[in-house]
C-alpha cells in the first residue's frame, strides 16, 4: 500500500489482498488474515487504473472509507484492472431492468376554476367605475447609492 491522504486517514499500511467481489472491490488482510477491512461498491468508484507496478482507484464520498485515492504497489495491476472491469460489466448485465414509470392518466377535460386569472388578459371585463385606478407616481432619480467613506 502506498501512502496517500485517504490511506493514511483509514490507517492502511503494509500488505493487503484486493479482491474484485460481486458488487464491490474488497480489501482483505490486516492483523488478522482473512478479515475484510473495507469494500468499495463499484457504483461509488470514480475511476481506477494501473501501470506496471501499481493499481490505483479513486473512491467516492459515499464509500465507507470516504473519498480519496488508494494506491497499491503490485505487479498484478493489469490482472486486477481486468478483473474489476469484468466484475463491473457482470454487475451491469445482471441488474434487473428498472420498471419504467407509467404516465399518469390525465382526464380529457379538466375542471376550470372560476377566477379572472384563468382567462386571457384581453378577455377580462373592464373594471367597474367604482374601482380606483392606480395612478403612477412621478419617478425621481433612478436609484440612490451609498458612497463609502475614504479611509
Amino acid at each position: 500500500m502506498r501512502p496517500t491522504e485517504a490511506s493514511e486517514r483509514c490507517h492502511l499500511r503494509g500488505s493487503y489482498t484486493l479482491r474484485a467481489g460481486e458488487s464491490a472491490l474488497e480489501l482483505w488482510g490486516g492483523p488478522e488474515p482473512g478479515t475484510q477491512l473495507y469494500d468499495w461498491p463499484y457504483r461509488f468508484l470514480r475511476r481506477f487504473g494501473r501501470d506496471k507496478v501499481t493499481f490505483s482507484f479513486e473512491a467516492g464520498r459515499r464509500c465507507i472509507s470516504g473519498e480519496g485515492n488508494f494506491e497499491f504497489e503490485t505487479r498484478q495491476g493489469n490482472e486486477i484492472f481486468l478483473a474489476l472491469e469484468e466484475a463491473i460489466s457482470a454487475q451491469k448485465n445482471a441488474a434487473p431492468p428498472t420498471p419504467q414509470p407509467q404516465p399518469a392518466t390525465i382526464p380529457t377535460s379538466l375542471p376550470r376554476p372560476e377566477s379572472p386569472y384563468s382567462r386571457p388578459h384581453d378577455s377580462l371585463p373592464p373594471p367597474s367605475p367604482t374601482t380606483p385606478v392606480p395612478v403612477p407616481r412621478p419617478r425621481g432619480p433612478e436609484g440612490e447609492y451609498a458612497v463609502p467613506f475614504d479611509a
